[in-house]
């Protein structure tokens, strides 16, 4: 909630002035609230149906624990669980997928229904890949802390993922990773000191050098998520 006075400390709802589907312009009355002095208006900071809502949570430790399992559950596991509906879970595939398929389509520069995948079509792939891998590497830090904290009950899936892929594991992975990047990488650099460091094909360099960039990339995410993933566990050890 903004800050409606420079005194404010806190307030309530006390009434909407406008219903959901109504048209809102930017500086228009939204809601009444009742603060510890005065009862002010809130006015709406941008036109209605311009940007997507965006959910901002503020002093989220002031929560009761069923607004914070809710919260989490929706970060961790992309589902609502209402009891009067049921469990309502995202459909979408994970966009991580979606770059790896461009990746399969890019690498050999393939031709579908005369469109030509090629080193564009290898950089947006790397893009999703690394957003998609940062997505779930965030949805299991945030279910871990939920685990732990006693927000949300134990999960079999998370315990038995946690045994797999132990610290040590995750970081030996994460090592291999970046060192097969960083070779692509050097294998790169050594492509344009052959060529006099002059001008290089960039459709068969680029296949080369964004393969190396992502792995890379996500090598070293995994190294530091295992380490901080290692951290929130200490307690329930």
């Amino acid at each position: 909630m903004p800050k409606l006075s420079p005194t404010m400390e806190e307030g309530q709802l006390a009434r909407w002035l406008k219903k959901e589907g109504d048209k809102v312009s930017m500086g228009e009355p939204l809601a009444e609230i009742d603060t510890d002095k005065a009862t002010m208006e809130m006015q709406a900071l941008s036109n209605g149906g311009e940007r997507p809502p965006v959910l901002l949570i503020d002093e989220l430790d002031r929560a009761d624990e069923e607004f914070e399992g809710f919260l989490l559950e929706l970060l961790a596991d992309f589902q609502i669980t209402i009891p009067e509906l049921g469990t309502v879970k995202a459909l979408e595939p994970p966009i991580v997928v979606l770059g790896i398929a461009g990746f399969t389509v890019a690498m050999p520069g393939m031709t579908i229904a005369r469109m030509t995948f090629d080193a564009h079509t290898l950089l947006f792939a790397g893009l999703a890949v690394i957003c998609g891998s940062q997505s779930m590497l965030f949805a299991l830090i945030a279910k871990t802390f939920a685990i732990t904290e006693g927000v949300l009950p134990p999960d079999p899936r998370i315990d038995r993922f946690g045994r797999i892929l132990t610290l040590e594991r995750g970081l030996l992975l994460g090592l291999a990773t970046v060192l097969v990047g960083g070779i692509m990488l050097i294998a790169a650099v050594n492509e344009w000191r052959v060529r006099d460091f002059g001008r290089l094909n960039y459709a068969e360099t680029m296949r080369v050098v964004i393969p190396g960039v992502t792995l890379a990339v996500l090598g070293y995410q995994t190294i530091l998520s295992c380490f901080f993933l290692s951290l929130l566990t200490m307690r329930r050890r």
